[in-house]
């Protein structure tokens, strides 16, 4: 993976056997947009090489959708690489995880509560296990356990210390809203955190993905991009382009949007 650049990740998000998107933390069981494997691979077939694919069922402890997105790897395989989550949050959920093939996993937030088992995940899986961090009103969201509340930069730092390599940020406040990116929340990420950043939540506009190419050098490495895919606002191919390398001629660096050119 380049370094450099930012990666995109398609959202396979799954809830009772169809790809479904969340608004500010809860499915929105209005609108569900079918068969997650065509998903999965009409996004491969835009260009995505990586996939986020969540099982919203075992995140909310309402069942599971192991076999269905164990086709949806399979469907996928040699083309594109998946980041598994939703619902991995002891030794048992781990192991089914890593059954599925997927190449990265992501640790549920209240994971957390067993803190030491956590701990040991991290050096045990050569990179591949990383933490989410879902965070309300500016801190950490982990109902049911002490960490719910808790300030993310501590929470930040007990990661770093842990050696974790990753964290997958979900600013639940403004999942589905269409407001773009928290800046603010993610400088708090990098000022306590220097491992790999992946960021979800209120992106929505190609301009939104300029905001998050400019935060690359800080430390940010992916962005999910779920409900702006499936509510048509651009493609993922449009995403793409987005973030090319572009030169304008009389500046260096990445050509910015045409309002911003023009000082609107």
């Amino acid at each position: 993976m380049d370094s450099s650049r930012l990666t995109l990740l398609a959202a396979v998000e799954i809830s009772n056997g169809e790809a479904v998107v969340r608004k500010r933390g809860v499915v929105d069981s209005r609108h569900t947009f079918g068969d997650p494997v065509a998903d999965a691979r009409a996004w491969v077939e835009q260009g995505a090489q990586w996939l986020h694919v969540v099982d919203l069922d075992a995140l909310a402890g309402q069942g599971d959708n192991t076999e269905l997105i164990r086709k949806v790897i399979k469907a996928v395989h040699s083309r594109a690489h998946v980041q598994l989550a939703g619902g991995i949050r002891d030794q048992e959920s781990l192991h089914r995880a890593m059954s599925l093939g997927g190449q990265r996993i992501v640790l549920d937030t209240v994971a957390m509560a067993d803190w030491e088992w956590v701990c040991a995940q991290f050096p045990s899986h050569a990179g591949r296990i990383g933490m989410a961090i879902d965070i309300h009103a500016g801190a950490v969201h982990a109902p049911g356990i002490a960490l719910d509340g808790a300030a993310v930069e501590s929470t930040l730092a007990s990661l770093q210390a842990a050696h974790c390599p990753r964290v997958v940020v979900s600013d639940i406040d403004i999942e589905g809203t269409r407001r773009g990116p928290d800046t603010e929340l993610l400088a708090r990420v990098f000022g306590s955190f220097s491992g790999r950043v992946d960021a979800a939540g209120g992106i929505a506009k190609l301009e939104h993905l300029h905001e998050l190419l400019a935060l690359v050098p800080n430390g940010l490495e992916g962005a999910v991009l779920d409900a702006a895919l499936y509510e048509d606002y651009f493609t993922f191919a449009e995403a793409i382009a987005a973030i090319e390398p572009r030169f304008d001629p009389y500046q260096w660096g990445p050509a910015q949007p045409w309002g911003m050119t023009q000082g609107l």
